[in-house]
Formats: C-alpha cells, structure tokens, sequence
C-alpha cells in the first residue's frame, strides 16, 4: 500500500463523478483495490486468533469490502462514491446485523472500530439485559488497553432513560447506548506504514473484552 492510495482518493474527493472515475477505472483498481484487498487478506490470519467466528472475506463485492458506490436514493448528497475505502469483518452467524470489526482508509483519516452500531430494537435490549444483570463484567470491558486505544465507547445515546431502567441505575449512562463500541482515527498516512496490519489487530485485541460481552449477550460464539 503506498502513497498513490491516498493521492487517488484525494483526488476522487476533488472529482466526485462518474466520467472522472471511469476514466481513472485502472488506477483505482491497481493503486486502491488491489492494496486493500491484499490487507484484507492479511489480516485474516490474526484476527482467527483473536475469535475464530470473523470472517476476512478478501472478495470485491460480497465480502468484507463496503461498497465505493453511494446509496444515494435517500441522500441529498449526490455524489456518486465515497472517497476512502472500507471493510467490515462480520461474525459467521450474525452477518452485517451483528457485532464487526472495522477499518477505513481516506485522505482524511485513517480509522477503525468494532462493536455493534444502531443493533435493531431486539438486539439493543438483549445487550441492555446483560449490562443490567451482568454489571461487573460489563465493567470490566474498559481496561486500561481500551481505555488507551478507544478513549470512551462510541456512538449515541438516548436523552432519556430505556423503559424499564431507573433514571438512577448506577450505569444508565451506558444503558441509555443506542451504539456499543470502540472508535479510533489516526493520520491518513498510518495506513501505508509496513506495520499498519499489526497496529489494526493490536488496536482490535485492546476491544476483546467489549466484542466477548456483546457476543455472549446476544448468545454468538466468540
């Protein structure tokens, strides 16, 4: 992976349009495809070891690449792609409903995550459930390695209480959690460090304990 990744992508952010991207067809494909399926495949053996049950599926669409192509159809944003690229790695089971490990790639920031975002209604009280009845493991999530890499966990949160939880539940800020999970950017060019594959999987084992306790609440292997 080298720098003409972050160039293309800059430049694609510039020229947000479909001639601009047909005509540089095969430089996305040999300067930002290629490299970012190529991390995909790299990282695959590390992340087994941190849980067997993710998959790294180094495929162009049907696997763990996200789409360049915009949904556009609801957005009033009607730019065509988005200019970084993105993958997520879904548990064997749950598929793009459950918890993933996640990176992106732009000429902006370089970033990663895992957890769970905006779970549907059933999930999200089953995660709720296990923080209620399972408060010190729940704790235990935030250790000092997570705290290091992610600062506090992500997303967003209600502005009131969910049913069924006191407004003085010793962790009704935690309960109050639409998102459960770890955010991390760094500079862009992190991500053509020779390195940068040890420091995602680094990063991803310092969220074990939270991706263990989602997984146990929704009754997935880990």
């Amino acid at each position: 992976m080298g720098p003409e990744m972050l160039q293309f992508l800059a430049e694609l952010a510039m020229h947000n349009d479909r001639d601009w991207f047909k005509t540089h067809k095969q430089r996305f494909e040999t300067q930002v495809m290629e490299p970012t399926l190529a991390l995909v495949s790299g990282l695959a053996p590390g992340l087994a070891k941190l849980s067997p049950h993710f998959q790294a599926v180094p495929k162009r669409s049907g696997g763990s690449l996200l789409r360049i192509h915009r949904d556009v159809r609801f957005s009033k944003d009607k730019t065509p792609y988005n200019p970084y690229m993105r993958a997520r790695f879904f548990h064997a089971r749950a598929g793009k409903d459950g918890p993933c490990y996640y990176f992106h790639i732009g000429p902006e920031k370089t970033g990663i995550a895992l957890g769970i975002w905006h779970p549907e209604s059933k999930k999200l009280a089953r995660i709720r459930a296990a923080i209620d009845k399972r408060p010190k493991d729940w704790k235990k999530v935030r250790t000092a390695a997570f705290k290091k890499t992610f600062g506090e966990l992500g997303g967003e949160s209600l502005k009131r209480p969910p049913k069924g939880y006191a407004a003085d539940h010793p962790l009704i800020e935690d309960l109050k959690r639409k998102d459960f999970a770890g955010l991390a950017e760094w500079e862009p060019e992190a991500a053509l460090a020779k390195d940068f594959p040890k420091k995602v999987l680094r990063a991803w084992k310092a969220g074990t304990g939270l991706m263990r306790f989602v997984c146990e609440a929704l009754e997935l292997e880990f």
